[in-house]
């Protein structure tokens, strides 16, 4: 049960070696376990970094779909406009045909109408000429 005092020397040697080695051992870890925290907390902050420009870049492109979708429903708003403003023209091989018959017609009625003013003018000689001899006639029968 007794043991001699070099074994139990050797052995209290041993076992600070020991310690030593396991201090040694936890301070690395420590020093380890810091140095994760380290660059735990630097990736943290980028994150947080990050987080905030995203949130930032969130905010502007919500702006900028409010402004797209007010764009948006202003076109829409236009575009029915100009769609009901062409739903009330006429199309345009209708309008010409619509031109072709209106000068068609006018140039019948300039043709009747160059007819009818020469007839016209033709039977106001006549007239003219029936009156003067009446005129003449007249002055005649009134001299007898």
């Amino acid at each position: 049960i007794f043991m001699p005092r070099l074994k139990i020397q050797e052995q209290t040697k041993l076992v600070l070696e020991e310690n030593g080695l396991l201090v040694e051992q936890q301070e690395a870890e420590k020093r380890k376990c810091v140095a994760q925290c380290a660059a735990q907390e630097a990736e943290v902050l980028g994150l947080r970094e990050k987080i905030v420009l995203a949130e930032e870049n969130v905010r502007r492109l919500g702006s900028r779909v409010n402004e797209l979708e007010r764009e948006n429903e202003d076109l829409r708003i236009e575009c029915h406009r100009v769609r009901d403003e062409g739903a009330n023209r006429i199309p345009v091989e209708e309008h010409r045909t619509a031109l072709g018959e209106c000068s068609r017609v006018a140039a019948e009625l300039e043709v009747q109408f160059q007819a009818e003013s020469a007839n016209s003018r033709e039977r106001l000689e006549a007239v003219n000429k029936e009156k003067n001899v009446l005129i003449v006639r007249l002055a005649g029968s009134s001299r007898k």
